[in-house]
Order: C-alpha cells, then sequence, then structure tokens
C-alpha cells in the first residue's frame, strides 16, 4: 500500500507526496571534491547549496551513497540553479552507468529538473556521482520518486542523509571541505617547462585565496560528521611567512552527534612584502585518534598591473613615463593601477571594472616581473577576449579566441632573464566579460611597477 508524506517548510512551500520518496541536501554529499564547494544561499533549502563557481575548471566530483528503503525504478530529480551566463547542464553518474546530463534552458533561478532514471536492486543501495560539465552551476536538493508522474514544484524537506565514507583511506571522521574559488593548474613542484602550448589543463583543480594588504579575503572550512557521534578535532593553516590569517590559522573544530556540518571562517590577507607570485599552503585536520587529512590551498597575489584605454593605438613612447598622459582621439589618456577590488575572485584582471563596462573595445595592461635566474619558466594565460603578450619588447603569446577565460587557460614555455622583465598586454573585447590573466607558476615574482627605491624599501620592511 502507498505511504502518504506531506512535507512543509516554513510555509515556503508544501507539496503531497504519494509513493516513496528520498530527498536529502546536495550540501550533504559523503564527498566532495573540487571543484565543488558548498556555499551559502537564502533561497536554497537550509540556505546552504552545492556550487560549482564561474572560472573553477572542469575537475569534481559530488559523490552520495546510501542505503534506499525500497527496490525497483526511479525517477531522479534536482532542484538546480544555472547561475553563469551560458551554463546550463551537469553529469551525473548512478550505481555505475555510463556517464549522463542533466540540463534544461531555464536560467538565474532555482528550479527541478529532472535528471534521468535508476532502477535500484536488491541491494537496495544507491552510489550517485555529480561531475563537472559546465561552471556556474548550482545544485540544492535530490530528490529520487518510484512514481513516473511525480513532479516536484517547491522546495522539499529532506527525509535522509547520505551516509558512507569520505576518500579511500580516510577515516569518516576527517570529511571536509575547503570553499573558496578553485583554480586549474599543473602541479607547481613539477612545473614542466616543456608542457603542450595549446594544451589546456583540466585534470586538478585547487581552493585558490586571491590575497592582498588591503581587501581581507574569507576562506570557510566545512566539516561533514559521517559517524552520528561527537567529535573533536583540531585543524591548522599551514604557515606561509607574510600570510595574515584571524582569528589564528590554527582551530578546534566540535560537532554533536546530530550535527552533519560545521562551518569555520577565517578572514585572510597578506602583509605588503609578502610575495607578488602563486604559492601552495595547506589545511589539515586531525581526530582524537591520531589520524590526518590534508587539502592543499593555493595563495596567489596578484601582480602589479597598470592598465591604459579604451584606445585601439599604442605607441613604445607610452611605457617611457607611466606618469605622463596621452592622447587617443579626442580622448587624454593615463595609466592607472589596478587596485585590489579590480580582480576577480580567481585573480583575473576585470577589465570591465579597471577601464570600463565596454563593448568592442581594446585596451593595454603592463606590468614587470622578477625571474630568480635566467632560462625557460611557464607562463600561465587566460582572456576573454583575444589576448596578445609582448615580453621584454618581443611578441610572445597570441590567442584570438572569443570564449570564456576558463576556456582559455593556456600553460606555455618562455625564456625570461634573470631580474627584472617586462610584459605588456593588448586585450580586446567584443561583449560579457572582458578579463585575463598572465602568471607564472614558479621561480618568477611581480615587482612594484613605477614604485621608487624608498617605497620598494619601505614594502620590503613591513
Amino acid at each position: 500500500m502507498a505511504r502518504i508524506i506531506v512535507l512543509c517548510l516554513l510555509g515556503i512551500g508544501c507539496q503531497a507526496l504519494t509513493g516513496y520518496e528520498v530527498v536529502f541536501e546536495a550540501e550533504h554529499a559523503t564527498r566532495i571534491k573540487p571543484v565543488f564547494q558548498i556555499v551559502e544561499d537564502k533561497d536554497a533549502s537550509n540556505g546552504l547549496a552545492l556550487a560549482v563557481m564561474e572560472g573553477a575548471g572542469y575537475a569534481g566530483e559530488a559523490i552520495f551513497q546510501l542505503p534506499l528503503k525500497a527496490d525497483g525504478l526511479f525517477d531522479i530529480w534536482m532542484r538546480v540553479k544555472w547561475n553563469g551566463k551560458c551554463s546550463n547542464s551537469l553529469y551525473l553518474r548512478v550505481n555505475g552507468s555510463v556517464r549522463r546530463r542533466a540540463t534544461d534552458n531555464v536560467l538565474g533561478q532555482w528550479h527541478w529538473i529532472r535528471a534521468g532514471n535508476v532502477r535500484i536492486g536488491a541491494d537496495r543501495s544507491l552510489d550517485l556521482r555529480l561531475e563537472v560539465r559546465e561552471d556556474g552551476v548550482w545544485i540544492d536538493e535530490i530528490l529520487l520518486a518510484d512514481r513516473p508522474t511525480f513532479r516536484p514544484t517547491a522546495l522539499t524537506e529532506a527525509n535522509t542523509v547520505p551516509n558512507g565514507f569520505p576518500a579511500k583511506g580516510r577515516p569518516p571522521t576527517l570529511a571536509f571541505s575547503v570553499s573558496t574559488p578553485f583554480a586549474p593548474v599543473p602541479p607547481l613542484d613539477d612545473p614542466s617547462p616543456h608542457l603542450d602550448p595549446h594544451a589546456t589543463w583540466e585534470k586538478e583543480s585547487f581552493p585558490t585565496l586571491v590575497v592582498s594588504p588591503d581587501l581581507p579575503k574569507t576562506l570557510e572550512i566545512w566539516t561533514r560528521n559521517l559517524t552520528g557521534r561527537p567529535l573533536k578535532l583540531s585543524g591548522t593553516i599551514a604557515n606561509l611567512d607574510g600570510l595574515l590569517v584571524k582569528p589564528s590559522p590554527e582551530f578546534d573544530v566540535q560537532m554533536e552527534g546530530k550535527d552533519i556540518l560545521k562551518k569555520t571562517s577565517f578572514t585572510v590577507t597578506c602583509s605588503k612584502s609578502f610575495p607578488r607570485a602563486l604559492h601552495s599552503t595547506s589545511v589539515s585536520l586531525k581526530d582524537e585518534g591520531g589520524n590526518t587529512a590534508a587539502q592543499k590551498v593555493l595563495v596567489y597575489r596578484p601582480y602589479d598591473w597598470l592598465v591604459l584605454g579604451p584606445t585601439a593605438t599604442f605607441h613604445d613612447y607610452m611605457l617611457r613615463d607611466l606618469q605622463g598622459c596621452y592622447r587617443s582621439g579626442d580622448r587624454l589618456l593615463r595609466w592607472k593601477r589596478v587596485g585590489a577590488e579590480e580582480f576577480t575572485p580567481l585573480g583575473l584582471v576585470d577589465m570591465l571594472r579597471a577601464i570600463a563596462p565596454l563593448s568592442d573595445a581594446t585596451a593595454y595592461a603592463y606590468t614587470e616581473v622578477i625571474a630568480e635566474k635566467s632560462g625557460q619558466f611557464v607562463m600561465e594565460t587566460r582572456n576573454d577576449d583575444s589576448l596578445t603578450v609582448w615580453l621584454n619588447g618581443q611578441k610572445a603569446y597570441l590567442n584570438h579566441a572569443s570564449s570564456p577565460s576558463i576556456r582559455t587557460i593556456r600553460f606555455t614555455p618562455v625564456s625570461l632573464n634573470g631580474g627584472k622583465n617586462t610584459i605588456l598586454v593588448k586585450l580586446t573585447q567584443e561583449r560579457n566579460y572582458w578579463e585575463f590573466m598572465i602568471r607564472f607558476l614558479s621561480g618568477v615574482r611581480g615587482a612594484e611597477v613605477g614604485a621608487t627605491g624608498e617605497e620598494r624599501k619601505l614594502a620590503e620592511r613591513e
């Protein structure tokens, strides 16, 4: 005989469910692998959701493991929000099935989509895995229903929590994830100069914190209790000289048996002497039994960029005096330093903020970097739209792609002089986003462009 369940959530929505339905929160995944992360959203159930932020990359997986109380054929529904300008899909695998796509064309709002069905066998177990197809995708709830005529239309209160175990070899006491923007990069300890210059890198992404002395950033650690009993953990954010973590890089996490998730938040800045480069640190947790687990975190302080534009013409003399004023048509232009608030969460220069919200435009950017020694280094570039790069006055890179910056990531081997090197960039804009990034994976740091000797000494002392 069919069961009837009536679920109401604080007056937000009510729906009568007839049959056997299983509902669980996406943020309660058994395991969350980058680039999936937990985010807060006031319109999501419990105010939380699972997300792939724009620009994060294409690696990552969210795993849900749980027993069911019935076998048979179940429809799979997901409450999603396509949060990018052209993002509207994700992949899923169910009980080892071939990867399938879940999609529709309702953008910018929470809604339910059907993601196919699954036949649950006599063991009555579910192993559901979400994978990244596009960025800008948010997931709130997942629902399984044993009736093909059922269609969810409102927020639905969860009636189960996925169990199972986190990463292989990691005890259930140490399930946690780090929420901050993610960036796909090759391993920093082996930045091979022979990387294919025409290849993108989509194999691995890491939480990435873009820091500055003037603009505090938030780092969140979400601890997941898979044990059903009280937990007491100690944690550490590995020290980087000049990285400032408040309230403290050492912390404790205590959870009651009924707690499913707990957030621990930190405010992060850096000193003015913290090198303008890409750094690697980690977040680690230890349980009362002495077991440990760690997550690599990248820390990036962007280079000191100056921008000039919009202008379709450029002359060498514009670099001789960075304080000068130059005419472009009927406009007078000056180099402008990019402020901390004019970088995207992933550290790209946002030209819509740094220059102006324009379409069909061209602008230039300039910076200087210091190489530890002369030789080959791996240069990372991202661009939206067309990008041209000159190193020390010589054209070193060109990409005419008019695509989102996550699709134009390239790692190119280039030659640098020991000491100071100059970088000039030309970036065109068609429509929508207008942004770029240039950085080196190791052995290079950004200089303070246009700073006097006394200003450099002051920054180094702080």
